[in-house]
């Protein structure tokens, strides 16, 4: 006598869902790149080198951006007539994607305020040739494993519209110096 045998659904279900949940256990922690990191610009000192404002001293504020997004980084202004700021102000990107090779464009742009007016004043700080626009933005490239970056900073935390290659040196385009930290 042959005895049939009847399949049990549950049991057909269960086989795939079960090699699923290994399968996603095993790419999920398996996958060291799907790390995610905070990286926290802090601006450490702000210095005007030409005059900036006409009647007064500088009036700073900033923003930095990663990765396309912008961030004021100060009260608008920081400080009121002063040339030589140090005002340890930061602001943190949460959750940004590391791993092998993973970059980031981080810029930083330098302001004085006129206020009570709508002509705020880009400093410039970076070496880039020419005033105004991306040529006064200093724009580097962060790398977020070995919390490094290049560009208009190579590394040591300092921009400045001064620096070579920019040409500015004895005329007034605004240059401005700038001291950052950046970590994650």
């Amino acid at each position: 006598m042959v005895v049939k045998r009847e399949r049990s659904w549950v049991n057909v279900a269960a086989v795939p869902m079960i090699v699923f949940i290994m399968l996603g256990a095993f790419v999920f922690t398996a996958n060291p790149c799907a790390a995610a990191k905070n990286v926290t610009v802090t601006i450490v000192r702000a210095v005007q080198i030409d005059p900036v404002d006409s009647t007064n001293q500088a009036d700073f504020f900033w923003y930095v951006t990663l990765d396309g997004d912008r961030r004021a980084c100060s009260p608008h202004p920081w400080a009121v007539n002063d040339n030589d700021i140090s005002p340890y102000w930061s602001t943190t990107f949460y959750n940004k994607a590391s791993g092998s090779g993973q970059t980031y464009t981080l810029t930083i742009e330098l302001w004085d305020c006129d206020c009570g007016s709508s002509a705020e004043d880009l400093c410039d700080i970076s070496k880039v040739d020419g005033y105004g626009g991306s040529a006064s933005i200093a724009t580097m490239v962060y790398h977020i494993d070995s919390n490094t970056w290049s560009g208009d900073d190579t590394g040591d935390g300092y921009v400045s519209g001064e620096e070579s290659p920019d040409s500015s040196t004895g005329s007034d385009e605004d240059d401005c110096a700038l001291w950052f930290m950046v970590s994650n």
